[in-house]
């Protein structure tokens, strides 16, 4: 039985061979990771885009709402994965005058735009969805 199982096993890779031979065989290289600074500001950008979504989300009166997956275990023992909500918090605030202050956060800091000022205001929400560029 093993001599049957090396013999097809040569022969499936002679019958390779052809198709290996050309090929450029190169040895895989390491995925380069990017700079602390450039996996901040990919961090950033993915947060800005979620705080799109939720105010497009808010101005069109429905709920938006980011789920995570996570596993559960039930009573037996057994394992799976679920959806679970993940609670977000909006960036903005709208004033008296319903102009909205949208101030920008790294994690729960929020970032100095210029030197003491750490939010952008705007007109109402719609206009915030206008300026940061949406479609």
């Amino acid at each position: 039985m093993l001599d049957h199982m090396l013999t097809a096993d040569a022969m499936l890779r002679e019958a390779n061979m052809g198709v290996l031979d050309k090929l450029k065989i190169v040895a895989l290289a390491k995925p380069v990771k990017g700079t602390v600074e450039q996996e901040r500001r990919k961090k950033l950008a993915e947060q800005l885009t979620e705080q799109l979504k939720l105010a497009e989300a808010s101005l069109g009166g429905v709920a938006y709402q980011r789920t995570k997956a996570a596993w559960e275990t039930d009573a037996d023992g057994n394992r799976y994965r679920v959806q679970r909500p993940v609670k977000l918090r909006q960036w903005w605030t709208v004033g008296d005058g319903g102009t909205v202050q949208f101030g920008v956060r790294y994690g729960a800091v929020p970032l100095q735009l210029q030197p003491g000022k750490t939010a952008v205001e705007v007109g109402k929400l719609a206009d915030l969805c206008h300026t940061s560029g949406a479609r």
